[in-house]
């Protein structure tokens, strides 16, 4: 199982100090200094100050520029005012693009302190670009082509370009072939003959947690969407970020009940719990995962959720069923199991110590399959011209 996990997180692992001195070693290029104007000695000042910003962001300057130095360069050039730079405000809004030149003040002149300003808000919108939405990631079986079609239109409308990975459970030929029509999906086989012959159980879920897995190590970053959900916004990008702050984010709404009313008995005998505070905290219904392909999202997540998927009485405990009987509390064992999704709840309350707002939002991003929701589909290739050797 560890062998899948091959493709590390290329950037979730890479601190606030990496970034900012990626920013800071930026402006070096945009600072202009023209020798025969300024002595050698302002230009290894400004170089020490400089360095001093690149190793602690807080700290201040060392040296203070002498005062009648000062004085003799602002009456060779009397357009050098002295100024204290304005970092760019949205650069100050993204903590972890903070660019922190406050010292600099008394070496650069407006117009190279704006440059450095402006550079470093390039450099953030590059940043933001490497926070690229994933490859969205399904499933697909022959019982809800319906519900993954309207998956897939809407991301073609929210997100025109954006691939869209499907697996494909048990679709006839035909099926694929019209699948594999549209715009920017791509059909992957989920060969359920490498397992046990219970993960052939649809119903049972066993596949979910293991096409998560193998899609995780191909890409490094996916968005999962259960495939009774659809896109509802193209506001993704809240989510990215809290997503790469944490390794993952679960996308859902709280439930009524808790996840320990809900939960077959046998899996917290694999997945230990504490039983008490898992009666005291909600349920989470999730419709999406964003996930990354980190060390810790592996130890703490992944590796035990494919394990558990792997044990038949773990993920479906024998007798397991999802109609509920709940009491009024909701907090009660009520003879009924969630599956996949008791699994991530427990593993995900266990690692967060069953703070849901550190690992989960319940906006309106993902949107249940509505019947009446049509937005236009979008073909790239006529079905019949699909030969069998693609398949």
């Amino acid at each position: 199982m560890t062998e899948m996990m091959k493709k590390p997180a290329s950037d979730g692992g890479k601190d606030v100090g990496d970034h900012f001195e990626e920013i800071v070693e930026g402006a070096f290029d945009m600072i202009n200094i023209d020798e025969e104007k300024k002595e050698l000695k302002v230009e290894r000042e400004i170089e020490e100050r400089l360095a001093e910003v690149i190793k602690d962001a807080a700290n201040e300057a060392a040296d203070e520029v002498d005062e009648e130095t000062e004085q003799e360069k602002l009456k060779e050039n009397p357009q050098r005012d002295l100024v204290e730079p304005v970092i760019a405000a949205d650069i100050l809004e993204k903590k972890e693009y903070k660019v922190a030149v406050d010292e600099m003040d008394r070496q650069l002149n407006p117009a190279e302190v704006q440059r450095i300003n402006d550079n470093a808000a390039v450099d953030t919108r590059r940043h933001d670009d490497d926070h690229e939405i994933p490859p969205f990631v399904t499933a697909v079986r022959q019982t809800q082509i319906k519900e993954v079609t309207q998956l897939v239109a809407s991301i073609q409308h929210s997100l025109p370009g954006r691939k869209i990975y499907v697996y494909d459970l048990d679709l006839t030929t035909e099926q694929k072939k019209h699948m594999m029509s549209y715009c920017s999906v791509r059909m992957r086989l989920f060969m359920k003959k490498l397992f046990p012959t219970y993960v052939s159980n649809l119903d049972n879920l066993h596949w979910k947690p293991l096409i998560i897995q193998t899609a995780l190590a191909e890409f490094g970053h996916i968005i999962w969407v259960n495939p009774n959900f659809r896109l509802g916004t193209q506001e993704l990008a809240p989510l990215l970020h809290d997503s790469h702050e944490r390794g993952i984010m679960a996308i859902g709404q709280t439930a009524s009940y808790t996840t320990y009313s809900a939960t077959h008995p046998k899996m917290l005998e694999f997945i230990p719990a504490d039983k008490k505070k898992l009666s005291f905290h909600p349920h989470l219904e999730i419709r999406a995962l964003i996930i990354h392909n980190t060390p810790e999202v592996h130890e703490r997540v992944m590796k035990m959720f494919t394990a558990c998927a792997l044990e038949e009485n773990c993920l479906a405990p024998p007798g397991s069923k999802w109609q509920c009987k709940f009491d009024f509390t909701g907090r009660k064992p009520a003879d009924c199991h969630r599956y996949d999704e008791s699994a991530l709840n427990i593993l995900l309350k266990n690692w967060f110590n069953f703070d849901l707002s550190q690992f989960s939002r319940g906006n309106n991003y993902f949107r249940p399959y509505d019947i009446n929701y049509k937005p236009k589909l979008k073909i790239c290739r006529d079905a019949n011209d699909i030969r069998d050797n693609e398949l």
